[in-house]
């Protein structure tokens, strides 16, 4: 299979139950550990970004 996540489990399918059940969470926790570790990078990215952006706007003058 082309996706880690997927070609796992598929490969769970073919072992025995206590063993696919380890194999499909360890992929599982795997990617969970993947998508949390992006999330908080994206997080710290954006935070910056706005910070940056109200840095830099705030010597922008008003339209009064």
């Amino acid at each position: 299979a082309a996706e880690p996540l997927a070609g796992a489990v598929e490969r769970a399918g073919t072992l025995p139950a206590p063993l696919a059940e380890a194999l499909g969470g360890a992929a599982r926790l795997a990617f969970d550990s993947g998508v949390h570790t992006t999330a908080a990078i994206a997080l710290v990215l954006m935070a910056s970004a706005a910070v940056l952006a109200a840095v830099a706007l705030r010597k922008v003058p008003t339209a009064d």
